[in-house]
Order: C-alpha cells, then structure tokens, then sequence
C-alpha cells in the first residue's frame, strides 16, 4: 500500500505536494485556534456522535486525525527516513494508546479525557515539521494582520475573545507587521495596532492569566533587554516605563479582591489555618459519600459534551453579578442581627461589671471601663465608628461557639469565620496593675473581663466585614453599571474577596490531597487514566460541591501536578523536558538577538504559566493553541539557526 501511494506521487512534483499539505496542515490548525480565540469552550463542543462509540469526538481530536493524516503522508511522499526521534514518538503514542484503552476498560470514557492531556502535544511535533517562512508571507501576511487587528478592535465590543487570545493576537500581529518592506505601510499599521488594543482587558479576568501576564512582562524586559544589549539610560528608561503602565492597569482596571488575594501572603496562612482548624474537628465524624454517576464532560448524562447555560455573555455575567449581591445582602443582614446580640451582650456585661469596677480603688473611669464606656456611646447597631474597636490580643486557646456559623461554605466571611472563634487572651494588664497582683482578682471578675473582651473582638470582626460588604457591594453595582451601558467587563465578573480567599485555599488543599495519595500509595507510574479523583479535604469542608457531587470527580487546578498524578515518574521526566526545551528556545533567542523569538516564547510562557493554576493542558481551547504555537516557535529558532 505505501509503495502504491509513493509511485502515484512519485511522478509529480514531490516537494510542491509536500509543501501543500504542510500549508493544509497549518491553515486546519489556524482555524481551529481562531475558533478557540473567539468562541472557547463552545467551539470546542462542536462534535459528531458515531453510532459505535459511547462518547462524542470533538473538533480538536477530529483536527488532530486529519494533520495527523496529513504528515504520515507527506512522510512517504517525501521519503523521509526512520530516526531514533521517530521511533521515541512511536513509543509514546503507542503508549497513550495503551493507557487510554486499558483505562476505558476499567473506569469508562473520564479515560479518554486523561489521555486527551498526553496527546495534545502532538500538535507540537505537527506544527514542527509542517512549519515554512513561506506561509508568512506576501498576501497571507496582510490578510493576517488586518485579522488580528479586527480582533483586538472588537474585544470587549462585538467579540468576546479567550484571555490567552489578546496577547497572542498582540504579539501574532507585531511579528508579522515587522516584516512589512514598506515603511510608511509599517508605521501606519504599527499605529493601527496600539490604537486598538484593548490595554484595559490585559488586566482583567482570572487571576492566573493576570499572573501570566504579569510574568509576561517582567520576561520580555529582562530577555529582549539582553538581547538587544541595550545601553543603560535605555534600559532604565524601557524599565521605567514597563512599572508605569503596569501600576497603572493594574490600580485603575485589576479587580482589587483578587490583587489583594495574590499578595496578602499572611491573610492566606491565615485562613488556611482557619479551614485546616475546621477539617481537624470535622474529620472524625466525615464519611465518604458515594457517588454512582460520573459526568465527563459539562451536561448531565455520561459523557454528553456542552454547556446548560445558553445566555449570552453579558446576561450570564449580570446574572453572576445580581447573585452576588443577593448573597452580600443576605450576609449584612445576618451581620445586622449579630451586631445587635453583641452589643446587647456588652452592655449586660458592662453592667455586671460596674459595681465590681466601683468597688476597687481606682476610678470606673480608667483602665476597662474607659473602653467600655467609649463603645457604649459610640456603638450603635449598623453604625460604624470612627474611632474603631481595640480587638483582643489573639493569644491563648480557641474555643468554638456552639452557635458559630457553619465552616461549609467557601463564600464564607474570613472576619465572619473569625468572629466564630472566641479567643482567650491575657487578663488586661490594666487590670493586673490596678490589682497589684493576680490573687486580688476574684474569679468572677476574671471571667467577667474575658466575656467582654470575647465580645468586643465579635464586635471589632462584624465591623471589619461590613466594610467590606459595603465595598463589594459597590464594585458589584458599578460592573451592573458597565454592563448596561456596553462596557465590557473582561470574562469574569469581580471576584468578592471572600470567593478569591477561599479558592486559593481550594486548590491547596486538592494539591496536597493528590501528592498525599501518590506517595502513601507508592504510584511510581502514576493512577490509571480515567481514575477519578477526590480530595478528602475538599469533601470533610463540604465545598466546590458544584464539582466533585455533580461530577463525582474533581480536577487538579494544576496541569503539572495533573500530569504526575496520572504518570508518576514519567510525568516528572516529561515536564523536566517540556522547560528543557523552552529554556533552550529562549536562550537561542538571546544568543540570535532574534526580537520574534522571544515574543513567541513569551507567548508560550504566558499558558505555561498559567498551567499552574488553571485546566490548561486538559483543555483544547487553551492546549491545542499552546503546542502549536510551541512547535512554531522551536521551528522558527532551528532555521535561524541553520542560516546563522
């Protein structure tokens, strides 16, 4: 059969049809990409249900059988020889397959969406070897820039494009419009593409793309500033500038919750503390709940692929919004009514207090009962004071409450959680001193002083979140604003800081979970594909139940820790050779003074980057772009330096 096909092709032009089906394999790629920039997650629901199968194939998977067919076969046209890179290939797809069956088997279709992680990297080896300046240029050229630039222009207008799609697209054009010959046609379309590029939309949505971005920057900086050896008022001044318009986007556009969230480090140990308290005190009572249907993809049923949701963006965001605000509203007003027992409860104590204070030989105007006289007159229910309340010194052991909110709900308040623990603190050294000594202090009296302090630290937290309430509130309304008149928001409505805390957290604790599983259960090659994970943690706290209950399984949020978690030590090695690879496109780039290689690592590094928080490389809409803009870009670098 592959003689048959080689003589057919061998009488024609061999390096024409070679160079056609690399173009075929390349523009398949392009679209799909394109359908993943503008559309997502919906582009990549487009599927075909064969009669034969139990589970749908999606456009990547019929994307990558099509390139796939397109490169074996330019392999024989072109007569390529088998190398030990070949066969290494071979063996790895080999062993996807392997996997992938045996795993089906075993647990159902979830396998094929595990090994969907492993084979996706084969659009790196496609783009690889399809890659030719030649599709780069002349019409092709135009036609791509004026794409790119209409993009950006209708980003947050009539378009809606992935995050990862706005600094691709910004990047993608620049490139290409470098290599425009005519000069005034080059500064004309360099203008063109920093007029219209959505600046404001770079620093908003989720805050691992923010993060990305972030790392984005400070890599472009540093490496094109050793690449173009750059004298020292340049880069001083190219520096300058960087901080300056990253100061800027990110005080006037960022979501502040979730800035606060990235670089509040000690109000993360805080909570983490707080929730681990929790898990310790509700593990001995937890049983496992079992779950019998497992959902693959986004509808109920087995393994139907697609989204319940079929609103457009902007009344799916304000629906997201105007729920928010219910719950903000719902929770002030439980604040309300807590503020209200506090203070009852404060009074009743000052009052127990008061003869007892009277009774000693220093003034009820000193000491204690100074403070509880200023917070007597000043505090009122749902008023806030101007000259706050002293919090107790939070040492001591904690106690629950027995009517303490629940610790089920992420949404759930730090300073609401917080007022839920009664600390106990020092005796005050007011106290103390006015005493002279501790046996003076009768134990009613004691006891007394703690109860109060207790209840000035509840009423010092149901404060401290009230503003809080009060500013969400206000972000809330003014994104309801934007939306009315037009105004894009990004993808994510605003982050209520609560939520940002709470899905850091998350994510610790299912890391921790499925590096605890790996080593307790000595998985050196890792867990079977379609083995479906659960963290204990996760479930003991009762949250992110709108995954693990409807889907009977919960991801990583890490692509890497994904990775290793399903192939162990081979998934190390394969990581190592992943920034391996990227480590050494980048240093080519520096050592070629090559600007476009490293824009186009820079574009890789910012999916990497953000692979460590997010579904990356489970996901074609973000997976397939990313190998394939990785194969580009190592092809790029071999020619360059082949020329050099």
């Amino acid at each position: 059969m592959l003689k048959k096909i080689t003589l057919i092709f061998g009488a024609r032009n061999n390096v024409s049809i070679s160079r056609q089906l690399d173009n075929l394999g390349l523009t398949l790629i392009g679209l799909v990409s394109l359908g993943y920039c503008l559309f997502a997650d919906k582009f990549a629901e487009i599927s075909i249900q064969l009669p034969f199968f139990d589970f749908p194939i999606f456009i990547g998977e019929i994307c990558l059988f099509l390139c796939l067919f397109f490169f074996l076969l330019n392999w024989i046209i072109t007569k390529k020889k088998t190398t030990w890179l070949a066969l290494a290939v071979l063996a790895y797809i080999l062993f996807i397959l392997f996997r992938a069956v045996s795993g089906y088997f075993e647990w159902g279709p979830l396998a094929l969406r595990h090994s969907a992680m492993f084979y996706y990297p084969l659009f790196a080896l496609i783009s690889f070897y399809s890659f030719r300046k030649e599709f780069f240029k002349g019409k092709r050229t135009g036609f791509l820039i004026a794409l790119f630039i209409f993009i950006l222009a209708g980003d947050g207008k009539f378009l809606h494009i992935a995050e990862w799609g706005r600094i691709t697209c910004f990047v993608l054009a620049f490139i290409l419009i470098r290599q425009i010959p005519a000069v005034k046609m080059r500064y004309l379309l360099f203008f063109a593409l920093f007029i219209f590029a959505p600046y404001k939309l770079f620093f908003l949505g989720s805050r691992a793309m923010l993060v990305s971005n972030l790392a984005v920057a400070i890599f472009l900086l540093i490496t094109l500033s050793l690449a173009l050896k750059a004298r020292k008022h340049v880069l001083l001044g190219l520096t300058l500038l960087t901080l300056v318009f990253l100061y800027f986007g990110l005080t006037k556009f960022s979501d502040r919750n979730a800035l606060r969230s990235i670089s509040s480090f000690k109000d993360n140990i805080r909570i983490y503390k707080k929730y681990l308290s929790d898990i310790r005190m509700l593990e001995p009572f937890f049983t496992e709940q079992s779950i019998k249907k497992m959902r693959v993809y986004n509808k109920a049923g087995t393994v139907v692929y697609g989204s319940e949701n079929v609103d457009p963006p902007e009344k799916a965001l304000q629906a997201q919004i105007e729920q928010r605000l219910s719950k903000l509203e719902d929770e002030q007003a439980k604040i309300d009514q807590n503020f209200g027992e506090q203070i009852s409860k404060f009074k009743e104590l000052d009052n127990a207090m008061s003869p007892k204070v009277a009774a000693r030989r220093e003034p009820a105007s000193s000491g204690v009962n100074s403070q509880t006289a200023i917070i007597t007159n000043t505090v009122t229910p749902g008023a806030e004071t101007k000259q706050g309340l002293r919090a107790a010194e939070p040492l001591g052991t904690a106690t629950i409450k027995k009517d303490a909110p629940k610790v089920t709900d992420i949404q759930e308040s730090p300073s609401a959680r917080e007022s839920a623990v009664q600390v106990k603190p020092r005796l005050p050294e007011t106290v103390l001193s006015r005493e002279g000594s501790r046996e003076n202090l009768t134990p009613e009296y004691a006891e007394l002083t703690l109860e109060k302090r207790r209840a000035e630290a509840n009423i010092t937290g149901l404060l401290v979140r009230k503003k809080e309430i009060k500013q969400q509130q206000v972000a809330f309304k003014q994104q309801l604003q934007q939306l009315k008149t037009g105004e894009s928001l990004g993808q994510y409505p605003l982050r209520d800081l609560n939520s940002a805390y709470g899905n850091s957290i998350f994510r610790i604790f299912i890391w921790q979970d499925m590096l605890t599983e790996l080593i307790t259960k000595k998985q050196v090659f890792g867990f079977s594909f379609g083995k479906p994970f659960r963290s204990r943690k996760i479930e003991i706290l009762n949250i992110a139940d709108g995954e693990w209950k409807r889907d009977g399984w919960i991801a990583a949020h890490n692509s890497y820790l994904e990775i290793i978690y399903r192939t162990g030590i081979l998934g190390i090695l394969f990581i190592i050779l992943i920034f391996y690879t990227f480590t050494g496109m980048v240093l080519r780039s520096i050592e070629h003074q090559s600007v476009t290689g490293i824009l186009l690592c820079g574009v890789v590094l910012n999916l990497l980057v953000a692979a460590n928080f997010m579904l990356i490389l489970e996901l074609p809409y973000y997976a397939i772009p990313l190998w394939s803009l990785f194969g580009l870009t190592l092809a790029y670098l071999r020619e360059l330096s082949i020329q050099n």
